[in-house]
C-alpha cells in the first residue's frame, strides 16, 4: 500500500474513479507555452481547451505539497522506493550532503486525495524550476501501474502550481530506462502531451543482469574485450578490490580528469566523504592496484536502488594502460553487480557538454563488453515569455 498524507496536509473530499484519456486524431499537440492559459478548471476542461476531445474522464483532485522537512522526511524516503524510478539520488538522505545555500530547495509531493502518487525533488532559481542540478537523474517519481488520467492530472497539477508562482521554466531530467523498476511512458506521454518537449538525449550504457556465471559473463563481450581480460588474468600484476582509501582515489581522478580534459571533477573529496558518511551501505570505492605503483585505476559505485547500481565516478592513470587495468575493472565490476548481486550497472552517458559531445570510442569500449544503450531523456517547459535555451 502506497503512503498517504493523512494528518500531513488538509485532505480534500473524496475522488471517483478515472477512465482513460484520449486525443482526438484530428488536432496537433499543444505548442511550447501554449498551456498557461488553460489550466483553469479540471483536466479534461484544460486537455479540451488544447484541443484534445476528452473521452470519459472522471475528475480526480491532485494536488501538489511543497515538501517540508519537519512533515515529510519519513514519508519521503519511504515512499521512493516503491515508485518505478526513484533512486538514491532523491532520497533526503543523499541530498543532505549538499551545503547550505548552494540552491533553494523546492521539492514537490502529489497527492490524490490522501494518497501519495508521485514525489519531484527540485529546487527553484530566478523563476526556473528544475530537477537538482548536481544529481545525475530524477524527475518525477511515480507509483508503478499509474493510470493515464492520474499521470495527466499529476503534470496538470505540477503546471498549475508553477504558474501560482511564477515558474517560467521547467526541467527534469529522468534516469535510463534500465533503472527503471517498471514503465515511465505514460508519464513521458502526459508531460509531452501537456506541453513539455525533449531536449538534450544523451546515449547511455548499462550492464542488465541475466548471466549467473563467468563464463557467461564472457560470452557475452566481444572478442577484443574478452582477450584484454583472459590476458590481464593471465599476467597476475593487477589485483581489484574494495578499498576505503578515497583520497587516494581522489588524486588519481583529478590527474586524470586535468589531463585528458583540463577540468576537475563536480565534487570535491569533502563532499564525497560526507556522501559516504551518509551513505555508508551504498556507496562503494573499487581499486585496480599495482604491486609498485599502487591504485592505478579505480570506480566508486553507488547502489542506488534494490536492483540498480550507478557508476559514479570512473579514473585511470594512461601510464599503465597496457597492463589492461580498466579492461580487468570493468569485467570484475560486472562480475560483482550483474552476476552475483545481479543489478543492473549503470556505466553512465557517452555525451558531454549538453549532449554536443559524442564520445564513440568510449561507447564501444561499453558496449564490447556487453552493455546495452539507453536514452537519459530531459523534458522541458518553457511558458511564452521565456525564451528557449
Amino acid at each position: 500500500m502506497s503512503p498517504t498524507s493523512s494528518q500531513l496536509h488538509d485532505p480534500p473530499g473524496a475522488v471517483t474513479p478515472a477512465v482513460l484519456v484520449s486525443p482526438a486524431s484530428a488536432t496537433t499537440p499543444p505548442s511550447v507555452g501554449s498551456v498557461g492559459s488553460a489550466l483553469a478548471g479540471d483536466a479534461a476542461t484544460t486537455l479540451e481547451r488544447l484541443g484534445y476531445r476528452v473521452l470519459g474522464y472522471q475528475r480526480h483532485d491532485v494536488h501538489v505539497v511543497r515538501y517540508d522537512a519537519a512533515r515529510h522526511e519519513q514519508l519521503w524516503d519511504s515512499f521512493l522506493p516503491q515508485t518505478v524510478n526513484g533512486n538514491l539520488f532523491q532520497t533526503r538522505r543523499f541530498l543532505k550532503y549538499h551545503p547550505p545555500g548552494r540552491f533553494v530547495d523546492h521539492s514537490l509531493l502529489f497527492f490524490d486525495s490522501d494518497e501519495l502518487l508521485a514525489v519531484a525533488a527540485g529546487e527553484e532559481t530566478e523563476g526556473r524550476w528544475s530537477a537538482h542540478r548536481f544529481s545525475s537523474h530524477g524527475g518525477l517519481a511515480i507509483l508503478p501501474g499509474l493510470r493515464a488520467d492520474r499521470c495527466l492530472d499529476a503534470v496538470l497539477g505540477l503546471l498549475r502550481y508553477a504558474t501560482e508562482r511564477g515558474w517560467r521554466r521547467l526541467s527534469m531530467r529522468f534516469a535510463p530506462s534500465y533503472l527503471w523498476r517498471g514503465d515511465l511512458d505514460v508519464l513521458h506521454w502526459a508531460l509531452e502531451i501537456c506541453g513539455f518537449r525533449e531536449q538534450g538525449k544523451e546515449l547511455a550504457w548499462g550492464f542488465l543482469p541475466g548471466p549467473r556465471s563467468e563464463a557467461e559473463l564472457l560470452a557475452g563481450y566481444a572478442n577484443g574485450a574478452r582477450g584484454a581480460v583472459i590476458k590481464a588474468r593471465k599476467e597476475a600484476i593487477l589485483t581489484v578490490r574494495r578499498s576505503d582509501d578515497l583520497p587516494a582515489y581522489w588524486r588519481l581522478l583529478q590527474r586524470n580528469l586535468d589531463t585528458r580534459f583540463q577540468v576537475e571533477p563536480t565534487h570535491t573529496l569533502d563532499e564525497m566523504l560526507r556522501i559516504r558518511s551518509l551513505c555508508p551501505h551504498e556507496v562503494s570505492l573499487w581499486g585496480v592496484f599495482h604491486p609498485d605503483a599502487g591504485m592505478i585505476a579505480g570506480a566508486l559505485i553507488f547502489e542506488v536502488s534494490a536492483t540498480g547500481a550507478h557508476t559514479f565516478y570512473s579514473a585511470q592513470d594512461y601510464g599503465f594502460h597496457l597492463l589492461r587495468s580498466t579492461s580487468l575493472l570493468m569485467h570484475e565490476l560486472c562480475l560483482e553487480y550483474v552476476v552475483r548481486q545481479q543489478r543492473c550497472l549503470n556505466h553512465g552517458v557517452i555525451t558531454a557538454h549538453g549532449a554536443e559531445e559524442l564520445n564513440l570510442g568510449l561507447s564501444w569500449f561499453k558496449q564490447s563488453f556487453g552493455a546495452r544503450p539507453a536514452v537519459r531523456r530531459t523534458f522541458v517547459y518553457e511558458s511564452p515569455a521565456c525564451p528557449p535555451e
